[in-house]
This record gives structure tokens, sequence and C-alpha cells, in this order.
């Protein structure tokens, strides 16, 4: 894995970010779209991993993205990619956190996944404000979206041993912890929290890109 320098997406640990690094999760098999990279899908002209890092960026002194295979087909974005732990390949998207624990002793995390190209603005500052210490998670219109969280680094040591006893679910990991919710409002069909799963998600994600642009 290559170095993750603190500097040049946002400044240095306790500037505007902390010491706080992002972490794409896009280790996802998409089974239903063909077994691609959601991330690298184009929505808007562009992959939606890069929209990701335009939310993540100003905010943030480094991104990582965590995904299993050939991590060259990332190259274009320069960001380190971290596999899933040996035992745990493939087990989900709290494999790609506990890679980062390890990788990252001590610093906290906040946590997007790649297939989601609508991300708000205020992502990381709500996300942060709301965690403190400790771990919160969004949600929106009822739902809640437990890939989408600002993690603490007391929290993510904790997670490998929880894992090992057992635990797969990211909710499950999030009551454990006791994560804090934070709502963000939902106008019309405009979740900011839209993912892509299928084919008619992806159509869908395209129209509301090309509508937005519109406007």
């Amino acid at each position: 894995m290559a170095a993750v320098q603190d500097a040049g997406q946002g400044g240095g640990p306790g500037g505007a970010g902390g010491g706080a690094i992002g972490i794409v999760l896009a280790g996802g098999r998409a089974e239903r779209l063909g077994g691609i990279d959601k991330c690298l899908l184009e929505v808007g002209g562009r992959p939606i991993l890069a929209d990701a890092l335009a939310v993540l960026r100003p905010h943030l002194p480094a991104i990582v993205i965590s995904a299993n295979g050939a991590p060259e087909r990332f190259a274009a974005f320069g960001c380190p990619v971290l596999a899933d732990p040996p035992g745990l390949q493939g087990a989900g998207p709290l494999a790609g956190l506990a890679a980062f624990a390890a990788a990252f002793p001590g610093r906290p995390a906040i946590c997007v996944p790649g297939d989601t190209p609508f991300l708000p603005a205020d992502l990381v500052p709500r996300l942060r404000a709301a965690a403190g210490t400790g771990t919160a998670y969004a949600g929106s219109a009822g739902r809640a979206h437990p890939t989408i969280a600002a993690h603490g680094p007391g929290d993510l040591a904790r997670l490998p041993g929880w894992l090992a006893a057992g635990g797969r679910a990211a909710m499950g990991w999030l009551a454990h912890v006791g994560a804090v919710p934070v709502d963000w409002p939902v106008t019309g069909d405009a979740d900011p929290f839209m993912n892509v799963n299928r084919p008619a998600d992806l159509e869908a994600a395209r129209q509301r890109a090309v509508a937005t642009t519109a406007r």
C-alpha cells in the first residue's frame, strides 16, 4: 500500500481534517451490475468515486480506498488502496474498516460507500460534530445508512475483537458502540444517499444528474 501523506487533500493533522482520514468502501462484488466496480461507473459524466472524493477532500488530510483485487485500476484517483485483512476477504464493509484500523491505529475515519453519487457537501462536518470522539452515522427518509459514518479511534480499536467474536452486520456494530444517528432532509426524490445497486438505479442516477445540471 502506498503511504498516506497528510497533505494536499485539505491540510495536515490538526488542520481541516483534525487527523481524520477518509475511507471509500469500494470492495463490494456488485453482482447485480455484472461484477464491475460500482465506484467507477459514470454518473453526470464522471465516476461515482470522483464525486465521493470531491465531498471528502475539502475536509480531510488524506483518503484511502477499501477494495480487493488489482489496486492499479484506481491509480488515476491518487489514493492508496487497502485490501481486506486475511480471514475477512469479502466479509463486507466492516472488513474494510478493520483494514483501516490496522493500517492507521489511533486515527478517526470518515467512511462512505463507493456507490453513492449524491453525497451532501456538509457530510463530513456534520458527522464529525455529532460523533465527537465516538461514532455517528447518516440517515435519511427514515432509513439508516451504516456505511456512511464517522468512526472514532477508540471504537475502531474495538472492531477487530467484535469481528473475531462473529460480528458482521454494520448496524450491529453501530449499536454495539452506541453510534449517534444524524438525519439529512430529503426534498422530493432527491435523497442525498441514493445508491447504485442495480441497472435501474444507475439509470435513475444518471437521469437525476442530468436534471440537476439543467436547473
